[in-house]
């Protein structure tokens, strides 16, 4: 027990410097929404979620889902493997392009700057995710503290020149294109010397083998937990509108900032210490115990809030254009405050090889949230689907997070 007491600190202390550097965000966002709410309607709002929604969709494809394997493998291994999982990525431009033109004929219904801008951004955002674990390996939070204030402070200065600068439809989009490509020019001295260390496909084809419950499991589960975390903002545009999209947009990347302050922040130093607990032999129920309460005290009061005052904050922050997305938020804070102490531990079946659980109850949700939003849009009012989907959210999340406990404990009860 005072090994896992020990990881909890440990999670503490490492996740500070991102935890800081997440407040500094938080700082640079309640100046800067109020401008950006009154710059940019509803509509173009949309237009940026749905960009970004694809974006979170896809980031994962170009390096198979293997990021996380890179913290689990050893040290001689990770040394070089970061340079073909680099170049791996870059090339799966060739296909991810062509698809994805493809979806924008049928799907999508975008231009093609918005297509090849998107293709980019794919590209971009799974290198800086080979980057950030590279990071992570190496305990380097203060380089990605930094960066992450780095690049929110770029796209704040973008979105707000572009708004003035009248390009509304667009001015998003471009911001956090040019954000993304400034993390990895920043960051481009820390991973130059793996990119320059020996690498040959022998070690690639070894990689992939032994950690291939990634690609199988762990890609499809995360693509199919994304969509589904993304799907309302994929679907509302065709059942109600780009309008209502926008608003609701609005109120989750609102109530998503605890996530964002905490939880993501904290989910990359919990995977790391609870991973080095597992190959120690470990107990690691404590750490997941202590994480669950730790994020259910700073999430408490943000669902308080949101439920009693939502409408009124909006309008006060945002503007009275946003009335509709504070009413929302007073619907889905309760799903989001469940997210938010879920998020930081849900690795827990990647570190115990179970992800075809993961893989499970993400095929779950999508089949939920689907069902809610289609057909509660059909028979009943927009709010009332809403309902519906946060409700079934809610006993999916509470499931999940006992199954994760349940197989934490039967796996320590076999190290006996």
């Amino acid at each position: 027990m005072s090994s896992s007491l020990n990881g909890f600190s440990g999670i503490i202390k490492d996740s500070s410097y991102l935890t800081a550097s997440n407040i500094i965000i938080f700082i640079i966002s309640a100046v800067s929404y109020p401008i950006i709410g009154r710059l940019y309607s509803d509509v173009a709002f949309a237009t940026f979620a749905i960009f970004q929604s694809l974006l979170i969709l896809l980031q994962n494809v170009p390096n198979l889902g293997l990021n996380e394997a890179l913290l689990l493998c050893k040290n001689s291994v990770f040394r070089n493997i970061i340079k073909p999982v680099y170049i791996f990525s870059i090339a799966t431009i060739l296909v991810i392009l062509p698809f994805l033109f493809i979806i924008n004929s049928y799907v999508i219904n975008k231009s093609y700057n918005f297509v090849i801008a998107l293709a980019i951004a794919i590209i971009v955002a799974s290198l800086n995710l080979t980057f950030i674990t590279a990071l992570l390996r190496t305990s380097k939070f203060k380089i990605m503290s930094t960066l992450k204030v780095f690049e929110k402070s770029v796209f704040t200065l973008l979105a707000l020149t572009f708004g003035l600068a009248k390009l509304y439809h667009f001015g998003l989009i471009l911001g956090m294109l040019v954000s993304q490509i400034s993390i990895q020019i920043a960051g481009l001295s820390f991973i130059r010397r793996y990119l320059k260390a020996p690498s040959g496909l022998f070690t690639l084809q070894s990689f992939v083998k032994k950690y291939r419950a990634f690609p199988k499991y762990s890609l499809p589960s995360s693509f199919i937990e994304r969509l589904s975390s993304q799907l309302p903002i994929l679907m509302l545009p065709t059942l109600v509108g780009n309008a209502i999209t926008g608003q609701y947009a609005m109120a989750w990347k609102i109530l998503a900032i605890p996530e964002l302050l905490f939880a993501v922040s904290l989910s990359h130093t919990f995977y790391k210490r609870a991973s080095e607990l597992y190959r120690a032999k470990r107990n690691i129920h404590v750490l997941l115990i202590q994480t669950w309460k730790a994020q259910a005290v700073l999430g408490i009061f943000p669902l308080i809030i949101s439920i009693l005052f939502g409408p009124k904050l909006f309008i006060m922050v945002l503007g009275l254009n946003w009335a509709s997305s504070g009413e929302i938020a007073q619907i889905i804070a309760i799903s989001v405050f469940l997210s938010f102490i879920s998020v930081p531990t849900s690795s827990v079946f990647s570190i115990l090889g179970k992800q075809h659980y993961g893989l499970y109850f993400s095929l779950l949700l999508l089949g939920v949230r689907f069902i809610a939003l289609f057909y509660g849009l059909e028979f009943f009012h927009f709010e009332s689907a809403i309902w519906i989907m946060v409700l079934s959210e809610a006993i999916i999340i509470i499931l999940y997070n006992y199954l994760s406990f349940t197989r934490v404990m039967r796996w320590q009860k076999s190290m006996l």
